[in-house]
């Protein structure tokens, strides 16, 4: 006499599942054996539910760099152990609803087949994150799903084939056109939050502009001589926006004379190299152009158009009279000057609101 068939246990459970999506024979054969426990079903749809957050989480980090680092990782425990308590919700819902699909369509079980139903299409959760990765793909994991519903309808509750068929193929649909609309709109948000950033980025692109190259200008000046009573002014001194009307050394100061700007010019040609060199790719940045106004469009392009004059000048080796490269400096300090004078005073152009949700 042979012994009563037992409830198939976690491991048996899982591989039943997956060889349950090809072959309708599973179902009929689980159909003869007592109904897994709830604790069977259960950690069958955990595991499952786990399997398909780790997915989740490997394409975030690799579709993101930086993801690991804009959370703490404690934050992401409580979203991991709160996302396994959706599963854990959604494995009892699937449950009621394949209990009473089963015994409406002309079978009979009771609520652990339910459970069992639910647990089994679990296992599918794991290839429907993988297939979001892939354009498409996320179809194949829904179709199948509505297969294998009507394979457990028929084959553990003994409902009526087509009308089981007919009902998981007309809920399959809809669980499809709501995925669609879904994506559809995850890359239309996707889309408007890129082109804000974008546009973020292009309205703050003058200002960050007129920043950096007071930086630049400041990085290069030559430190100043503290055993000097008086520091000789330098060359890098023109290109220096005053800040309160004083000089570098803090004193109310006039404009440079003549004389002083043609001194300045015999030290600045031996410097002016190296802090051309650091000026030179913001000028050459298409974005930084973008949204000014045109008077400092034409502002900027005399200065590169001038930024290259020098540079050529100064590569030549050949050296360039006191008098004119003053004058040229003079220039290159009255065009920097004017642009950051132009960016303080111009209204900052307003960032796009954000739609409604």
């Amino acid at each position: 006499m042979q012994p009563p068939p037992a409830a198939p246990e976690l491991i048996e459970l899982l591989e039943l599942s997956l060889a349950g999506a090809v072959s309708p024979a599973v179902y009929r054969g689980l159909a003869a054996r007592p109904a897994p426990t709830f604790k069977t079903a259960a950690a069958l749809a955990m595991a499952s539910g786990a399997a398909s957050t780790a997915v989740d989480l490997a394409h975030n980090i690799v579709a993101n760099p930086g993801f690991l680092d804009k959370f703490p990782l404690p934050l992401m425990a409580i979203a991991g152990v709160s996302t396994l308590g959706m599963y854990g919700g959604v494995t009892l819902l699937l449950a009621a609803v394949m209990y009473g699909l089963g015994n409406a369509l002309g079978g009979k079980g009771a609520f652990d087949r339910g459970l069992q139903c639910a647990a089994m299409l679990s296992v599918l959760w794991p290839l429907q994150m993988m297939c979001n990765w892939f354009a498409f793909a996320w179809i194949l994991p829904s179709a199948l799903a509505a297969w294998v519903a009507t394979l457990a309808l028929e084959g553990l509750f003994g409902a009526k084939p087509w009308p089981s068929r007919a009902l998981c193929t007309a809920l399959g649909c809809g669980a499809l056109a709501l995925q669609a609309v879904a994506h559809v709109a995850a890359v239309r948000a996707d889309e408007e939050i890129g082109g804000a950033r974008a546009t973020a980025q292009d309205a703050a692109a003058p200002d960050d502009f007129v920043k950096q190259l007071q930086t630049a200008s400041e990085s290069a000046a030559p430190p100043p001589d503290g055993a000097a009573s008086r520091r000789r002014l330098s060359g890098l001194d023109l290109l220096r926006a005053p800040q309160d009307g004083s000089d570098a050394m803090g004193r109310a100061a006039p404009a440079p004379t003549p004389a002083e700007v043609v001194e300045a010019a015999r030290g600045m040609q031996a410097d002016a190299s190296g802090m051309l060199d650091a000026i030179s790719p913001l000028l050459d940045n298409p974005m930084i152009a973008k949204n000014m106004p045109p008077g400092q469009k034409a502002n900027m392009a005399e200065l590169r158009a001038l930024m290259a004059d020098l540079k050529t000048q100064l590569a030549s080796g050949n050296r360039v009279g006191d008098a004119a490269f003053a004058r040229k400096m003079r220039r290159f300090q009255n065009l920097t000057l004017k642009i950051m004078t132009e960016a303080a005073t111009t209204t900052p152009l307003k960032r796009p609101e954000q739609s409604a949700p």
